[in-house]
């Protein structure tokens, strides 16, 4: 039987240490809460805690790091086309990821476990130079202020809702570990953790299924809007070639109508 779906087990760090995402057309803004990302950065410390008070006094090993709980980030999906692998579900899982990633950055001490760090949030292109991991042109503006600047010095203006969630949610994670106050060693520890026990599984689906397998997750999961699925559903005819091109056209149009996208499809189908 043909295989369609090719799981992965992956750590955070297998997930994103040198690897590059890309966000394909469908895929809505980064629009996760404060109260989202906090809820899994306290189910992860909590996990974490667990296991230092019990193995925090030991000197960090391979052998010690594999007592502490490991804890289960759930699935994400992709598919590889021309040799580009494309986020269809969890980019709000691996963005967020990436937002924890860059706070550990500017905060551990020890070099080379700052290198991996660095390494799961961009990396480096002999031809295009540093890109980041997850890549779309609406996430660099904001993503050179956290990586470069710690979050701070913004005053501009937001081009879309990507940017401004990307900083808000960046500053949260900040405030979050300000309030646990861990010590050098405890943060450090805690980065080791984030990286080798916190699992995600990938699944690879082949490039003719990831239109039925989006229409799956949209019914499951949180759903589209109308309009986003309308999207999906003109844009996905095209070539791929041609997706982002077109894609930027419908954004344009839809910054029109922000907020009543849904509203004005209706009225426009009515007045045909």
């Amino acid at each position: 039987m043909e295989k369609m779906i090719d799981p992965s087990k992956l750590t955070v760090e297998n997930c994103l240490k040198g690897k590059k995402y890309f966000i394909d057309f469908y895929q809505r803004e980064y629009v996760w809460t404060k109260e989202t990302i906090e809820t899994l950065l306290k189910d992860i410390c909590w996990t974490f805690e667990n296991s230092y008070a019990e193995y925090g006094d030991a000197e960090l090993s391979p052998q010690v790091m594999a007592k502490y709980a490991w804890y289960y980030l759930n699935v994400f999906i992709t598919n590889n086309v021309d040799e580009k692998i494309f986020v269809v579900d969890g980019q709000q899982r691996l963005t967020s990821l990436t937002l924890i990633a860059a706070y550990l950055f500017h905060r551990v001490r020890n070099e080379t476990l700052r290198d991996v760090l660095k390494n799961c949030i961009y990396s480096s292109d002999r031809y295009a130079g540093n890109l980041y991991n997850i890549d779309h042109e609406k996430r660099h503006r904001m993503m050179d202020v956290i990586f470069n600047s710690d979050g701070e010095g913004w005053e501009g203006e937001f081009n879309c809702v990507t940017e401004a969630t990307l900083l808000e949610r960046y500053r949260d994670v900040k405030s979050f570990f300000e309030r646990k106050a861990f010590d050098e060693k405890k943060l450090y520890v805690f980065a080791n953790y984030f990286l080798e026990r916190l699992v995600l599984v990938e699944l690879s689906i082949e490039k003719e299924n990831t239109a039925m397998v989006f229409e799956v997750i949209n019914d499951r999961g949180e759903p589209l809007k109308r309009f986003e699925i309308l999207k999906g559903k003109l844009i996905g005819t095209l070539p791929k070639d041609d997706t982002e091109y077109y894609s930027a056209i419908w954004q344009e149009a839809m910054n029109n109508v922000k907020g009543i996208e849904d509203d004005f499809f209706l009225d426009l189908l009515k007045c045909r």
